[in-house]
């Protein structure tokens, strides 16, 4: 509902505006933009950590309902994992079945408006350690069966032996796994790289090595990927700690620097601090490799309760002021978790988290024409622009709501806003509805 103001700012306009393809997103020095030069802005969710055993899917019942959610949130952008060991069972032979299945993801987040990466999720090498991602049939013995029953999962990485092996053979291609892992992901970019919403390809989740052969593996990589579909390149779960890699960048002009934080406190208990420092040391090392930031993963378990929600906040200003991208980790509608780990923005019981929502969903400028800035204050978008005449600025705004301002008029869907300059300075602010 539109209130008329008798004094002062008065609410913009509505009008209808023509629907345009934003076309594929590129990287321009350390910014994301669309085909219409929009400076674009990645904030959504991880979908999510039930995908990581079978049969490998975020939800439990129901693709339509899972992703209203996240359209309801106002995302742009979902990071969808994958696990090779659910695309390719069996040397050569892929599951139709679920590749149909993630393909439906990807389409379904799209029609709501929603970019995807594609993202190659393995923790620990594979599910017989208690992790997830490679099959089983890239070890060169067979390595047990699957489990998903292990809350000290991450201990793997530095205490037991047949991990750091799997990945120094992987990373040698002592068995093949590496020349196996390319072909994989010749086989998902052919799938995927046209597919409408599809921005870029997370090429390995936390891969496990150390710099020198983590940079060089980079930088192989984009040597032998053709395309013009985003690369993400994550870094270590030790990286993701202490916000610092030794990694070299690989000369790469479509490259995302995808790094992870979470605080030990956050994962394991204990108070909460600021994590400011940590997001502004990830924002500078995006400067150092001259590429944007998407902090991949960030996150906090569900029992820390009322502290949950200044907690995450220090996040979104840290990414506000640093003009970060990002994706909370995570979003699963399922009854069962994943190594006991509850950092779902749903809970088991289907209910939704509402001291992590609280933080997680707030209005910001999904698509940017011209120059200007934007924050965000006591959950109020305050935009001020100086545009092209007819060029659209695009927000997200949960819950609908109200903008006050000039310069522009206002055709709204649901969460997603749109607002077309009728004059070269657009200055608003927004209010979301409840």
């Amino acid at each position: 509902m539109w209130f008329l103001i008798a004094c002062g700012p008065r609410p913009m306009p509505t009008c209808t505006i023509s629907e345009a393809d934003p076309g594929r997103l590129r990287v321009e020095g350390r910014e994301i933009r669309d085909e219409d030069d929009r400076l674009v802005t990645l904030r959504g969710v991880n979908a999510g950590g039930r995908s990581k055993f079978a049969p490998y899917r975020p939800y439990d019942q129901d693709l339509e309902a899972y992703l209203d959610r996240p359209e309801a949130w106002g995302f742009s952008v979902l990071r969808v994992p994958f696990s090779w060991a659910a695309a390719e069972p069996e040397r050569g032979v892929w599951d139709e079945d679920w590749m149909a299945e993630y393909d439906a993801l990807l389409d379904g987040a799209w029609q709501r408006g929603i970019y995807t990466i594609v993202d190659f999720h393995q923790d620990v090498y594979t599910e017989a350690w208690c992790g997830d991602g490679f099959p089983a049939w890239t070890l060169p013995e067979d390595p047990g069966e699957p489990r998903h029953d292990c809350p000290n999962w991450f201990t793997g990485y530095s205490t037991d032996e047949r991990v750091d092996a799997a990945f120094e053979d992987f990373f040698a291609d002592t068995y093949g796994a590496r020349t196996d892992w390319e072909a994989m992901w010749d086989v998902m970019i052919a799938r995927h790289e046209d597919r409408p919403g599809v921005i870029g390809f997370e090429l390995m989740n936390e891969p496990h090595a150390d710099d020198e052969v983590l940079s060089a593996f980079y930088q192989d990589q984009v040597d032998r990927l053709e395309g013009d579909a985003l690369i993400f390149l994550d870094t270590s779960g030790t990286d993701g700690i202490n916000a610092a890699t030794g990694a070299e960048p690989p000369d790469c002009d479509r490259c995302v620097f995808a790094p992870h934080h979470y605080t030990p406190q956050a994962l394991f208990g204990g108070p909460l601090g600021d994590v400011t420092p940590f997001v502004e040391a990830w924002a500078a090392t995006g400067e150092d490799w001259e590429m944007p930031v998407l902090l991949g993963e960030f996150g906090v378990r569900a029992d820390h309760g009322s502290a949950i929600p200044a907690y995450l906040e220090g996040y979104y200003q840290a990414f506000d002021a640093t003009g970060m991208h990002a994706t909370f980790w995570e979003y699963s509608d399922a009854a069962e978790l994943w190594n006991e780990e509850d950092l779902s923005l749903v809970g088991p019981d289907g209910a939704e988290r509402e001291d992590m929502l609280e933080a997680v969903v707030r209005p910001f400028v999904v698509a940017q024409p011209g120059v200007g800035e934007w924050s965000v204050t006591d959950g109020v978008l305050s935009v001020a622009l100086e545009v092209v005449e007819g060029s659209v600025t695009e927000i997200s705004l949960p819950g609908g709501g109200m903008l006050i301002g000039e310069g522009g008029c206002v055709e709204s869907a649901g969460s997603r806003v749109r607002i077309e300059a009728t004059d070269e300075r657009l200055e608003f602010e927004a209010t979301p509805g409840s």
